[in-house]
């Protein structure tokens, strides 16, 4: 059994730290298109948009700082089917990993009677190149699932170190 000592604890915060740059080292500035419906839809005070990215009984935190989500032409809400583009970041306090958004394509609305008219708006009114034109590439899917991988051993390894 391994010894117990005084060394290897650690607090929540320096946990969380671990968390963070574990997620972090692997997919910091590897942007990555994700597909999935809004649910938990809020914007806050400052302009940020925040909600859950669904598929099936999966989900992912966003956030869409309020700087960005003025390149979108449509506005978000609940129960729309999206594709959004951004990279994986961990919210330190609550450990709490999030799509930080670049871009979002409109795939369908309840609300909208032609997401593909919303969605030629969206890319022409930004007056720069859109990446809303690149493709999900299947090594994109790859590598998010093995970094969910990755992310679930880590921690596996740190709750096991934890109850030593």
């Amino acid at each position: 059994m391994p010894e117990r000592s005084r060394e290897k604890r650690r607090s929540i915060a320096q946990v969380n730290r671990m968390i963070r740059g574990l997620v972090e080292a692997e997919t910091l500035g590897r942007f990555f298109w994700v597909r999935g419906k809004i649910e938990e839809y809020h914007k806050s005070n400052l302009g940020h948009a925040y909600f859950d990215l669904v598929n099936g009984d999966t989900r992912i935190h966003c956030m869409l700082a309020a700087r960005r989500s003025s390149h979108i032409a449509f506005d978000l809400h609940n129960d729309m089917d999206v594709e959004v583009y951004g990279d994986a970041q961990v919210y330190e306090k609550r450990a709490w990993a999030q799509i930080q958004i670049l871009d979002v394509r409109l795939i369908k609305s309840a609300a909208d009677a032609s997401p593909a008219d919303a969605v030629k708006k969206a890319e022409g009114a930004t007056g720069y190149p859109s990446v809303s034109k690149r493709y999900l590439r299947l090594l994109d899917i790859i590598i998010f699932v093995l970094i969910a991988l990755f992310i679930a051993l880590a921690l596996g390894i740190i709750v096991y170190g934890l109850t030593l």
